[in-house]
This record gives structure tokens, C-alpha cells and sequence, in this order.
């Protein structure tokens, strides 16, 4: 120590120190890289390593592990000690180093901002082009998201809970990707978390600056194995992915706010990419991810970022981008189901009040708006949105309610004039009294009747509430009862409420009594099954 101090401040003296340089000049057709053996060392001790260099065309394939972590402030500056070279780094680097060495070994580690030389722009360019195969190659990725406050510990036991449940909810993940995706777009449920976690404390952890840095993206999904270092905490990163795509996919009964916290659709972004067993995507896709939403804190990241994920092209997105982003197109959209749900309970309620004669009402000519306008123009829209979505089950819903109100409207339109075609002279009412006109009535609502039939088999893997809504459409639907139709539309309001409190993170959720247990193939064909109207 004293010696090397010594050596430092005779260099520093005679001013040489401009002229030493540690590094080796590099082949790029023998794909070489620069290995960081950082020697044991603990505390406030100098960091002292040697580079060495070595090809990634060996047969013997070098072992070596990778570190991605955040450069941070570039005016900050730290030292090591390269070859016996005091050389000067970037704070970051030196404490991340720090972090990572070993008390008794030594440990062989890539770090962008000391095996490349950041001097030479070219060796800069050869190297980031090889990124592929370095983090390809690597034995285990080393992922510094930072220091942690005092909720550490319980942050990373939210994580781990909330992933636990999508492996308990998928078969061991088997059925992951069926859950969380339909025709590679994004799903999202309505079902609640059932973990019990501090969701401040979870959201706190993807706070980190990492999990919002582009480069991370192929950081991540290329390293066959990455763990994430919270101080001195450590986490699976695949953990901490699933579980970020968990809570996206869950986020419509937890939170309206969770659409907006950019770590979490970042992290729950890299997932697609980085889980090759489970995700989207190959290793060649990996190195093409989406740039939306990640940020690129400073120059040295956005040169970094960008030069190495496409090299070729950067600001054009890539078809496998495009194909696998996971967060951003759901983002754009409001959930659409509350919409669909009060054009259904306005139709609903007045058509059974008609019905059941409530203050005389004795025909639905006076209320024929609500059937042309309020319900289908807000279960059309819906329709539309959940269609984008991917949410087979509501779009099917939105849809064939859309077209039952317009419908329903049409026959009781005067100027179309269908009653009083049953009636010998024309007369409207006269037609409607007809045993003729009533038994086609009848024929219709049994069509309809069948078709919510179909429906409510499936509500039954969703919740209880929505099964009810639709027993009580199908029971109205057979026998025209009004008070039927109107329990229904009760509790198709309360649903409603219920997903309007979900929305809006009130501090109170109306339980909605989910049937997921009694059904758990409804976890991989329909998540959604039931929550869109009746």
C-alpha cells in the first residue's frame, strides 16, 4: 500500500502520468476484449486490478462476469489502480467495484467504463458492436441497482410474494405468457393481487434508476443468469421482472397510478426480452428493444445506449420492438370497462322500469334515445377499446350488447312502422297486442336469451357479481321480467362503483367476490372473463 502510494506520488510529480496508459491495443477480427481481475480487497482499501485480454473466438471460452449498474454524475471521478497505473474513473465505477470485489479472491469482471477505453472513439465503436456476444458469453450478470432506504427488506419481500403468486397462478409459470399476452398483445385482469404487500415499498424499488436505462433492456436479456444487488440485498432479477409484469397485469385492481410509474412498465418491458424460457422473444431479438419509455440520463449513457442496441439505425424502431413492447400500448388507454358498464346499467334501468310500469310507463317511444345513444354509442366505444386491448371476452360483450340495444330500439321506432304491420288497419297498438307480434317478441328475446346464456358459463370463472348479472339477464331474457332486468342493472351499477373506486385508488374496493378458485382453467383462457358489461 505504502509503496503503491509511493510509485503515485513520484508519477504525479514529474507529470508522466498523461502518458502512461493501461490499456492494450485490441484486434477486433479476434473479437477481443479487455477482462477485469480485480484483486481481493475490502472497505476503504484501494481497488487494485489488471486487465487482461483475452478472445471471445477461443475454444475455451473465458469466465468472467458482467456488471450493469447506472454511470451517473460523469463530473464525479474516482480511481483505481490498472496495472499498477493509478487511473482515474468514474465515481460510480470505483464504488461499484468496491461493491463487488471480493474480501478473499480475486474476481474477474467486464465493466463497460474500464474494459473499453473511453479515450479511443474507435475501440469504443468495435466494442460496443461486440456487446452481443460479451453479455452473451457472460458466466452471471452482476445488476447494481443502488443503495436501498430502510425499506429494503420489505421491498423485496413484496417482490418476491408478488412473483410467488404468478408462479402459483400459472402452473410454475408454465402458462405465463398465455396469461399475460392473446395474440402478442398485452392483457390485462381484473382479478385482485392476493399478496399482501406495501405497494409504496414495491413501487419504491423500481424507483431505481436501472430499471429505467435503455441499455439495460439487452443488458439484461442477454446474460443466461443476473441477479439484482439492492445494498447489501439480493433478488433474481427474473424475479423482479415477473413481478413487474405481474403488477402491470394486475394493475386495473390495484392502482390508477401504476400506469404512470415509468420503472415498472420499464421493468415489466424487459421481461419480454429477457425471460427466454417464459417471454417473447429470442436472443436475436434482444438486441433490438424498444426505446420507448426508457431514459438516457446523460451522454455517455445515450451514446452507450443507443450505439450498442442498434447500431445500425437507432432512432428507428425495430419490428421486434414493435411486436414486443408490453407496457406502452396499454398505457394509452383508460381502462374502457367502466364505460361499457354504464351504458349497460342506463339501458338497463330504464328498460326494466318500463317494464314493470313504474309511474305509468307504458311504452319505451319516450326513452328510445338511451337506446340508440347512451348505451350503444358507450358499449360501442368500449368495444372498440377493448378490441385494442386484446380483452376477447368484454369486446364480445360490448359488442353483442351494442347491437341488442340498437335493435331493441328499431322495433319500437314508430316510423318504422313494425307494430303496426301485425295489425289489419295499421294501428300501432292494435299490433301490439296481436298474438302474432308478441310470439316473434318472443322469439327474439329467446335468441338473446341464449346468447347471455353462453356468456354466464363463462362469468363463472370471473366473479361473483358479474355471474349474477348475467343468471338474472338470461332468467329475464327467457321470462320478460322487469324485475329481473332490474336486479341485474343493480348490480351491474354496483360493479360498476366498484371498478370506478379501483380507477380512481379510492381507499375503500366493494369486494366483488372472484370465483378463480372454483375454476383454474380461467386463469390461462380467460383472465378477463367477466369484467367487461353483461
Amino acid at each position: 500500500m505504502a509503496l503503491t502510494q509511493d510509485i503515485d506520488a513520484m508519477v504525479d510529480g514529474l507529470g508522466i502520468r498523461a502518458s502512461l496508459r493501461p490499456y492494450e491495443d485490441l484486434d477486433p477480427d479476434l473479437k477481443q476484449i479487455r477482462l477485469l481481475n480485480v484483486k481481493a480487497g475490502q472497505g476503504q482499501e484501494d481497488v487494485n486490478c489488471e486487465l487482461q485480454v483475452v478472445s471471445l473466438l477461443d475454444e475455451s471460452k473465458p469466465k468472467y462476469e458482467t456488471i450493469s449498474y447506472v454511470w451517473g454524475d460523469p463530473s464525479a471521478k474516482g480511481s483505481v489502480h490498472l496495472n499498477g497505473i493509478r487511473t482515474e474513473i468514474g465515481l460510480a465505477a470505483e464504488e461499484v467495484l468496491r461493491r463487488f470485489r471480493l474480501r478473499e479472491h480475486d474476481r474477474v469482471l467486464w465493466i463497460d467504463a474500464i474494459c473499453i477505453d473511453q479515450t479511443n472513439l474507435a475501440e469504443r465503436g468495435q466494442q460496443v458492436a461486440m456487446m452481443v456476444d460479451i453479455y452473451s458469453n457472460t458466466t452471471h450478470g452482476l445488476i447494481w441497482l443502488g443503495e436501498h432506504g430502510g425499506d429494503g427488506v420489505a421491498a423485496v419481500q413484496g417482490v418476491t410474494a408478488i412473483y410467488e403468486e404468478a408462479r402459483a397462478e400459472t402452473e410454475n409459470l408454465e402458462r405465463l405468457y398465455r396469461t399475460l399476452y392473446r395474440n402478442r398483445r398485452p392483457r390485462t385482469s381484473e382479478r385482485t393481487l392476493s399478496a399482501e404487500v406495501d405497494l409504496g415499498v414495491v413501487l419504491g424499488f423500481y424507483d431505481a434508476p436501472w430499471f429505467q436505462r435503455l441499455w439495460c433492456v439487452q443488458e439484461a436479456a442477454l446474460a443466461n443468469e443476473s441477479t439484482c444487488y439492492y445494498g447489501y440485498l439480493e433478488l433474481p432479477l427474473m424475479k423482479a421482472l415477473i413481478a413487474a409484469q405481474w403488477l402491470a397485469f394486475k394493475r386495473l385492481q390495484i392502482s390508477f397510478g401504476l400506469n404512470d410509474h415509468p420503472g415498472l412498465g420499464c421493468a415489466a418491458e424487459i421481461w419480454a426480452f429477457a425471460d427466454h424460457d417464459n417471454g417473447m422473444t429470442d436472443r436475436s431479438d434482444s438486441s433490438q428493444p424498444m426505446q420507448s419509455g426508457h431514459d438516457k440520463a446523460s451522454a455517455n449513457d445515450a451514446n452507450h445506449a443507443t450505439t450498442t442496441l442498434a447500431p445500425e439505425d437507432s432512432q428507428q424502431p425495430h419490428p421486434a420492438s414493435e411486436r414486443h413492447t408490453m407496457s406502452a400500448p396499454v398505457q394509452r388507454f383508460a381502462n374502457p370497462t367502466p364505460l361499457a358498464l354504464m351504458g349497460f346499467v342506463i339501458s338497463t334501468f330504464t328498460f326494466a322500469m318500463v317494464l314493470m310500469g313504474w309511474g305509468g310507463a307504458n311504452s319505451l317511444i319516450g326513452v328510445l334515445g338511451i337506446f340508440f345513444f347512451t348505451g350503444p354509442v358507450l358499449m360501442g366505444l368500449a368495444t372498440i377499446f377493448e378490441w385494442i386491448q386484446g380483452n376477447f371476452f368484454q369486446m364480445m360483450i360490448c359488442g353483442l350488447f351494442t347491437v341488442f340495444w340498437l335493435s331493441w330500439g328499431l322495433i319500437f321506432t314508430p316510423s318504422v312502422g313494425i307494430a303496426a304491420s301485425y295489425s289489419t288497419t295499421g294501428n300501432a297498438l292494435e299490433g301490439m297486442l296481436s298474438k302474432q307480434y308478441n310470439a316473434t317478441l318472443a322469439i327474439y328475446a329467446l335468441v338473446w336469451g341464449f346468447a347471455i346464456l353462453t356468456f354466464f358459463v363463462f362469468t363463472l370463472g370471473a366473479n361473483a357479481v358479474m355471474a349474477a348479472v348475467f343468471f338474472l339477464l338470461c332468467v329475464g331474457a327467457f321470462c320478460a321480467g322487469g324485475a329481473l332486468f332490474f336486479a341485474a342493472a343493480a348490480l351491474g351499477w354496483y360493479y360498476t362503483f366498484a371498478l370506478i373506486c379501483i380507477e380512481l385508488g379510492a381507499p375503500f374496493k366493494p369486494p366483488i367476490y372472484e370465483l378463480t378458485r372454483f375454476w383454474p382453467k380461467a386463469r390461462e383462457g380467460t383472465p378477463n372473463a367477466g369484467v367487461a358489461v353483461a
